[in-house]
């Protein structure tokens, strides 16, 4: 069942990101986005790099979702950065229609561009808001909202999504509070071995 729209639980921390480490993830896109290794399924001015083992993005996350969870016991759930060019928006959905996921933050790297608020439909009427730079947005995964048309510039942004529940059957979870890693311990009881080819948050075990 979805949960009531608060307004109250849509939260922010301003200057949550250094903007060292924002910029890299944005020389990041822009790389990629030249080399066309960016996700562009929609065929409009919307390009993503979705739970990337791209090293720079995977110390982004390792970082920033450590910060978040602190010794809270949250798993991280996927990743995605994401390049809004003008006329690009994301029409409002639900990041997931269960509870499979619990927590969902975005970053936003940059502010040099018009337009593509953060829509919220269902509170108050049709509640926006317009995040600074190098802030971060969280609220509650099931939350409906969106991404209002960008009218010009470039917005870069990266979202990182929760859940309190111990993963069954992913790969891409980890707990920096119990250190383990469910590609090397499916039985959520061993540290991280460092014995696979590919865990994009092999080493976020330690703090």
């Amino acid at each position: 069942m979805t949960k009531l729209m608060d307004k109250e639980q849509i939260k922010s921390i301003k200057n949550y990101v250094e903007p060292s480490d924002a910029q890299a993830l944005i020389n990041l896109m822009e790389e990629l986005k030249l080399k066309d290794q960016l996700n562009n399924e929609r065929g409009d001015g919307t390009f993503r790099l979705y739970n990337s083992d791209n090293p720079v993005l995977i110390d982004f996350v390792k970082k920033y979702s450590n910060k978040f969870i602190d010794q809270e016991e949250l798993y991280v759930a996927e990743n995605l950065v994401g390049l809004y060019e003008e006329g690009a928006f994301m029409k409002v959905h639900r990041d997931v229609e269960d509870e499979s996921e619990t927590i969902s933050t975005v970053i936003y790297l940059n502010d040099e561009y018009e337009g593509g608020e953060l829509s919220f439909p269902e509170i108050d009427g049709g509640y926006t808001y317009r995040p600074e730079k190098y802030e971060l947005i969280y609220f509650p995964t099931p939350y409906l909202h969106g991404v209002n048309p960008v009218i010009s510039g470039k917005r870069y942004i990266i979202t990182i999504s929760y859940t309190d529940k111990v993963p069954t059957n992913a790969t891409q979870y980890w707990s920096p509070a119990v250190k383990v890693c469910k590609t090397c311990s499916p039985d959520a009881t061993t540290p991280c071995q460092l014995s696979h080819t590919f865990c994009p948050y092999r080493d976020i075990n330690t703090k």
